[in-house]
């Protein structure tokens, strides 16, 4: 597989794996506790008010550069993403890891990342089993969902996950 092959050679510690997920303040978790024989019902709202987008990078096992945002992944928003929140963190050498998402093919973010001395690498077509950082989306989401729980400012709870949220501390969390 060329991917595979791309990468054999480059340091580990100088992969950049990013990616977007989103979720709705009308997520619930899809677990909890109840009496035996008792069902455990949730309610969930019918209508969604508002979609957070959360796009970030994973490299030696910390997620950094976070950007939350609402509404939809675009190329503008990835562009902005580059530009103003992954660049200033990069150090040149490194290798961006994306997924084929059409808006990742951006020229713009392309110049933006090799002007700092860095590159970026294609995943193939349909393989989240090769980005890291997509195995951590699924506990960020149930970590935003239970602390949206408590509380009813869904914005604030994705925040507070995202200031304690490292690929370490994530682990421990789930």
């Amino acid at each position: 597989m060329k991917y595979l092959e791309e990468i054999k050679d480059i340091d580990p510690s100088l992969l950049v794996y990013s990616d977007e997920t989103g979720i709705d303040d009308n997520e619930v978790k899809m677990s909890g506790w109840a009496k035996k024989g008792i069902r455990c019902n949730a309610i969930k709202k019918a209508v969604r008010k508002l979609r957070l987008n959360i796009t970030a990078a994973l490299c030696n096992g910390k997620l950094f550069a976070p950007l939350l945002f609402e509404g939809y992944s675009t190329k503008l928003s990835f562009e902005a993403y580059i530009e103003y929140v992954l660049v200033p963190e990069l150090i040149p050498g490194m290798v961006l890891v994306i997924d084929n998402a059409s808006f990742h093919t951006s020229s713009k973010a392309k110049k933006l990342v090799e002007a700092v001395g860095c590159r970026i690498i294609f995943l193939p077509p349909y393989t989240p089993q090769f980005n890291p950082i997509e195995h951590w989306w699924a506990g960020i989401k149930d970590l935003i969902k239970k602390a949206a729980s408590k509380t009813k400012d869904f914005y604030e709870a994705a925040i507070k996950v995202l200031d304690r949220t490292s690929a370490a501390n994530l682990i421990n969390s789930i």
